[in-house]
């Protein structure tokens, strides 16, 4: 293999042919405020073109949540016209490697992504925002000034307190101990607040072996845990002198 048929420069020959291609906007949200955009479809019709031209393999792996940057997958209830829905929400990353000409002509990097669905597309929707994401980055397709976040002024400060974001959630707080419970902690919270409260006190040096011992018995991904896991590592790190607001 040459310098010349390396993954980067099969990039810049993706680039360039993606680069010489106009894209129009073709598709549409409806709602308060209503806008265009350059459907996925288009895109992918482009990018598919050019990386199979110049022989790039893309391969997306599965979607992975960091809880000590905020990033899970949890479903909430919001309230409508037509009552209660169940959404489903998910803030994370995946790995996606691209290959050349062998598996060790490669070039790997983390995609974030962010999605809700209603229904039973959230994963479909969270590999179509992965796909955007990268290759608009990657190949630097412009929808438009008008969609630039940086064209609009936000105020920093509301007039009115801002109420809790259905989906990003209030992520659990930590607080320092007191005394220490004199009964077993509560375990009837939710899932996702146990998880987020043992990630969090991970930071704690007083902590840490506690809840290493934990990681070595069930598994360094603590969102794989089991409830029985999740439930006797909260109760051990609580019982240990934290307690959870």
């Amino acid at each position: 293999m040459t310098a010349n048929d390396n993954i980067y420069a099969r990039i810049q020959q993706a680039y360039k042919a993606i680069s010489a291609k106009g894209f129009t906007k073709d598709g549409t949200v409806k709602g308060a405020a209503s806008y265009k955009f350059i459907s996925i479809g288009q895109i992918l019709e482009a990018v598919r073109k050019a990386q199979a031209d110049a022989g790039i393999t893309v391969v997306f792996g599965r979607p992975e949540y960091d809880h000590n940057n905020h990033e899970k997958r949890w479903e909430y209830t919001k309230e409508t016209n037509y009552g209660k829905t169940t959404w489903y929400a998910a803030v994370g990353h995946i790995t996606v490697r691209l290959f050349g000409k062998d598996a060790d002509d490669c070039i790997e990097t983390e995609i974030p992504f962010e999605a809700q669905d209603n229904s039973d597309k959230l994963t479909n929707k969270i590999i179509t925002n992965a796909e955007r994401t990268l290759y608009r980055t990657l190949y630097a397709i412009d929808e438009g000034s008008e969609e630039d976040p940086e064209a609009y002024n936000v105020p920093m400060v509301p007039e009115k307190p801002a109420k809790a974001d259905p989906f990003f959630g209030s992520p659990a707080k930590a607080k320092a101990p007191t005394t220490a419970p004199t009964t077993a902690p509560t375990t009837d919270r939710p899932r996702e607040t146990k998880v987020d409260t043992i990630c969090k006190l991970n930071s704690d040096p007083a902590m840490r072996p506690l809840i290493k011992k934990y990681a070595k018995e069930f598994g360094d991904d603590i969102d794989s845990w089991t409830d029985e896991e999740v439930d006797a590592a909260y109760v051990a790190v609580i019982n240990a002198g934290r307690a959870v607001e």
